[in-house]
């Protein structure tokens, strides 16, 4: 008898979740209707998609795009090395602008391990907010706008997502500065400079950039130095010299000998 006096009252409880249900269905297959996802770039499906009447919660990834009008390629810089791109304009003081100043830099982008380079143009399109947690290094974003332009044209190959490549960017340019094989480069800001009569002297120097095998001398070199690369240890002042290439002296000249000249 309970059970019976409560039938009613289910009844309608269940026929007010059905009105409801159905107003919730005939809403969504309205808004079903009128909805259309379109993306802002020509795009290819990487992976994903949906199937008809498959039920999607909010925040479901539902496929990944690629843009086949242009490619980003996501280029790890040591965060020192920002100092030596060009800038243009004044440092702004808000950070989130910050990154403006290496908007549009110049680009060449190589793809790695071809016998014959293949080589596209590109840009800085941003910059990361903040250092790579793996890394530690700053992302600058690059975007090639020409992915199917290759120098050489011939034969025709586009630059690809998922292609190890490498990223050229000019940096700042340095006048009046002398180039060394790093190797050259002493302990204590030194290098060894073969004087005019063959004999060793030690220099100290000012180094402004140091790049891979490469260090960058600002100042402590004149025009006609030349500069020692062979190994040394304990090398002091005055040691005589074997030079290779170099003109012997005339005899009787620089022999050390006593009763000639030196």
């Amino acid at each position: 008898e309970s059970s019976a006096s409560a039938l009613p009252h289910q009844l309608t409880q269940a026929g007010a979740e059905l009105s409801i249900a159905e107003s919730a269905l005939e809403r969504a297959t309205r808004d079903l209707a009128r909805t259309k996802v379109v993306a802002e770039f020509d795009l290819q499906v990487r992976s994903g998609g949906v199937e008809e009447g498959e039920w999607i919660a909010a925040g479901r990834e539902v496929a990944k795009l690629d843009d086949i009008s242009a490619v980003e390629l996501a280029v790890a810089l040591p965060v020192d090395e920002l100092a030596w791109l060009p800038r243009e304009g004044a440092v702004p003081e808000d950070r989130s602008s910050w990154g403006a100043l290496f908007t549009g830099l110049p680009v060449v982008v190589e793809r790695t391990g071809e016998r014959e380079a293949r080589r596209w143009k590109g840009t800085v399109h941003r910059l990361g907010p903040g250092l790579d947690d793996a890394t530690r290094m700053v992302i600058l974003f690059v975007r090639v706008t020409e992915p199917l332009k290759s120098e050489p044209a011939t034969p025709p190959l586009p630059l690809l997502p998922g292609m190890f490549c490498r990223a050229t960017i000019p940096g700042r340019a340095l006048e009046d500065r002398v180039v060394l094989p790093r190797k050259a480069l002493q302990e204590d800001g030194l290098v060894f400079v073969a004087k005019k009569d063959d004999t060793l002297e030690r220099r100290t120097v000012t180094v402004s950039r140091v790049s891979g095998d490469e260090v960058v001398v600002e100042s402590g070199l004149e025009d006609g130095d030349r500069v020692i690369i062979t190994a040394l240890p304990d090398a002091v002042d005055g040691t005589r010299l074997k030079v290779r290439g170099a003109t012997p002296p005339p005899k009787g000249m620089a022999s050390g000998k006593k009763g000639q000249q030196g």
